[in-house]
């Protein structure tokens, strides 16, 4: 799964949005599900909240938002599979949190772009009747590199990538496969458990981890 991510990006970096100057409102070391959280649709900018309220969601008790889809399966479930049709979003990242279980301890990692560049995430999104969005992340199996820190990464999405899926024609069964293609493009290391909790906000959590020494 993907349920944590860190977004430092600036305008420069984005100069295809008609709106890029409003990245700097959303700059967040470390971002968790329900957060204010901007995707692009249409070359253009747009807030949202990162989490699915279906209605059938709604009505249980002490829910939690859908943050993640899964690629594998995303044409068979109902809450997905429509907005993976026709409502198609770019999440915009400098890079992601996960974390390996190591004894009885979870080590966090940040991944970001080899060439620090920003990560473009395949998102999906659903309006509310007040009109405001909501986002969900695209994961899937991790490449293999990654596998060793965790089994699941968001759908990175490469120039190649991003034709088909900001194109509307593209078959969608033909996307789904493409989207699983292999990307070799992240790298990661380890970082401080500063970041396990959501309160700590600062340029310090995605640096890498270095022991003091003694």
């Amino acid at each position: 799964m993907c349920g944590r991510y860190y977004n430092f990006i600036s305008k420069d970096e984005l100069g295809y949005l008609s709106n890029s100057e409003l990245i700097k409102e959303y700059i967040n070391y470390n971002i968790v599900p329900t957060t204010e959280i901007p995707i692009v649709i249409d070359n253009k900018i747009i807030n949202a909240k990162w989490g699915f309220y279906p209605t059938w969601l709604k009505e249980m008790k002490d829910s939690k938002p859908l943050i993640n889809a899964r690629l594998e399966t995303i044409l068979e479930k109902k809450t997905f599979k429509t907005p993976f049709e026709k409502r198609r979003c770019l999440i915009l990242m400098s890079g992601w949190y996960e974390w390996k279980q190591e004894g009885d301890s979870k080590i966090p990692y940040a991944f970001f772009n080899k060439s620090n560049k920003v990560i473009k995430v395949a998102g999906i999104y659903n309006k509310r009747s007040d009109e405001s969005l909501e986002a969900c992340i695209l994961t899937k199996n991790a490449s293999t590199q990654l596998q060793d820190i965790h089994e699941r990464m968001p759908v990175v999405l490469n120039e190649t990538l991003l034709s088909d899926w900001n194109n509307y024609d593209t078959d969608t069964k033909y996307l789904q496969d493409q989207l699983n293609l292999e990307i070799n493009n992240i790298n990661y290391h380890r970082v401080d458990i500063a970041v396990n909790n959501p309160k700590n906000n600062n340029n310090k959590l995605y640096k890498e981890y270095s022991e003091l020494p003694f």
